[in-house]
């Protein structure tokens, strides 16, 4: 006789194709470490919800929220905020704030629309110049 409980899950699905965008900024994050040699690292921490201002969403559709910023482990642990994100279980829309400039708000739809509003803000020249900065105060620290 067989005790074990019948499933009533019917096939549970993996994960294994799905991007989120914590995928998609966990991946910029790494590549700006990479190509700072690790002077700077990308980070992507989520964020609870209490007391946030909300970008978008109802309070009963919110579900997560991050922040992706710059760290910097020679300047003890200094960190600089790029962008906020906010999103529902659904993943998208999802909405996307501007942190390293002006305080411009994207709305995207789907994951095109999201890497282009990521590309416009870390491309952007407020960005660059942050990096530049940091940069150089590390070269003065060291010196």
């Amino acid at each position: 006789m067989n005790n074990k409980p019948e499933s009533l899950w019917g096939e549970i699905p993996t994960s294994e194709n799905l991007r989120t965008p914590y995928t998609i900024l966990q991946e910029q994050a790494s590549i700006l470490s990479e190509s700072t040699q690790g002077l700077l690292l990308g980070e992507v921490v989520p964020m609870p919800y209490t007391n946030r201002p909300y970008l978008s969403l109802s309070p009963n559709q919110r579900q997560f929220y991050g922040v992706l910023r710059i760290k910097v482990p020679s300047l003890t642990n200094y960190t600089y905020s790029l962008l906020e994100v906010e999103y529902p279980i659904q993943t998208y829309p999802i909405f996307v704030r501007n942190l390293a400039g002006e305080d411009d708000k994207y709305e995207c739809e789907d994951e095109e629309g999201f890497k282009a509003a990521v590309k416009d803000i870390l491309s952007s020249d407020e960005v660059r110049q942050v990096i530049a900065i940091l940069l150089s105060q590390i070269q003065a620290e060291v010196s």
